[in-house]
Order: C-alpha cells, then sequence, then structure tokens
C-alpha cells in the first residue's frame, strides 16, 4: 500500500527526533495520501510534527507533511500536509488541509525549513481562533522561506487547473498558499479576484518563485 512507504521511511529517522517523530498516522490522513499518490506519485519525503515539537501549545495532537520533488530544476517541489483536517478551524464548517508549491528542486536545508514554515501555518488559525478559506490572505505572514522579497500570502484555489480544489475524503478543501509582494497584496486588498489574476498573467509574474515587485 502507497503508506508502507511512509513506515518504511519513519523507521529509518530515529536518529534525527529534533526534526522526526515516530506518529502513527490516522485512518483518515493514510486515504488523504493514498488519493494523493493516485495522482502525483509516491512522495519525495515526509516530515512529521508533533506537540513535543512546538515552541506553543500545539493545537494539533501530530501532523505529517509530505513533500513531492519535481524532475525538473524549472518545476515544482510540493509540500502537501495530512492532518490538518483532524480538526474544524474556529468557526469553520468544513476541513481543510494546506498546500504551497515552490519553484524549484529544493535541497534537504531547504526543505526542513518551508516544512516548519508550513507547520506554523497549520497552527495559525487555530491559535488566532480564525478560519482560513479560499481568497483570505494572511497580511503579516513573517519571514517566509525563499520569499525574501514577500510578506503576505493569499490563500486561494489551485491556480493552474491541475491540482484538486476538494480531496474527495470529505470534501476536504485544499488551501493553496502563495507568498505576495507588498504591491501585490495591494492589489489583492482592493482589486477582485479576476483582475489580480489578470495581472499575474498578463505581467507573467511567477507565484512560486520570489520577487520583489
Amino acid at each position: 500500500m502507497a503508506w508502507d512507504r511512509l513506515k518504511r521511511f519513519l523507521s529509518r529517522q530515529g536518529e534525527k527526533a529534533e526534526y522526526w517523530t515516530m506518529v502513527n498516522p490516522t485512518d483518515r490522513m493514510v486515504r488523504l495520501y493514498q488519493e494523493l499518490a493516485s495522482q502525483k506519485g509516491e512522495a519525495t519525503d515526509f516530515v512529521v510534527f508533533d506537540e513535543t515539537m512546538a515552541i506553543e501549545s500545539s493545537p494539533l495532537a501530530f501532523f505529517h507533511t509530505a513533500i513531492w520533488l519535481p524532475e525538473l530544476k524549472t518545476d515544482v517541489t510540493t509540500f502537501h500536509t495530512l492532518g490538518m483536517s483532524e480538526k474544524f478551524m474556529p468557526g469553520a464548517d468544513y476541513l481543510a488541509e494546506l498546500c504551497w508549491q515552490i519553484r524549484g528542486r529544493l535541497k534537504r536545508k531547504q526543505q526542513s525549513l518551508c516544512a516548519r514554515y508550513l507547520a506554523d501555518e497549520v497552527a495559525y488559525p487555530f491559535l488566532n481562533n480564525l478560519k482560513l478559506d479560499w481568497w483570505e490572505r494572511i497580511v503579516d505572514a513573517g519571514n517566509i522561506p525563499l520569499f525574501s522579497g514577500c510578506q503576505s500570502l493569499l490563500i486561494d484555489t489551485d491556480l493552474t487547473g491541475k491540482n484538486p480544489q476538494l480531496m474527495t475524503e470529505e470534501n476536504i478543501k485544499v488551501l493553496y498558499l502563495y507568498p505576495l509582494t507588498p504591491y501585490e497584496i495591494h492589489l489583492v486588498s482592493e482589486h477582485d479576484r479576476a483582475d489580480f489574476l489578470s495581472y499575474v498573467k498578463d505581467e507573467n509574474i511567477d507565484l512560486y518563485a520570489n520577487r520583489r515587485h
């Protein structure tokens, strides 16, 4: 089965206790991963976070992040959470998982930094008593790894139209993260979605890569 690879992978990570932990996935996490694996193939790596690794009180006992590295340097590395949907966000009547795609084939240290940042975004709505949804934004997104020119995050559907917006398991929403520059967040704030997407297309903006304008 698809999840067997994760179990074998975790069994080899005992010496990396600071970054990895031995936590068995829930049945839902297994089903979600199997759905993703059927679309993307087997994940390249997994990062597993649990409450003992959190600086603040963790809203989730544990969750996994699956990583898919691209075959080409110009393609995107994909990070997809598995486990955020174990709990409803405050005020939400839907469950959700996060997906973050970054241009390039990331090195191991870069993968670790990005996975840890994604872990912060998983905790964000629970710790701040709010929900995240499509076409919403996190204005102060902190230091976004590999995106020094960006300060905010747009949350939306998959803008390529190639990846699922909903996972069949209980219609879980996939919330895609897009780092934005200050000017881009101004456009998102002052204009509608169609105008923003027209700007991205007309200006040939790569939302998966760092930029400063």
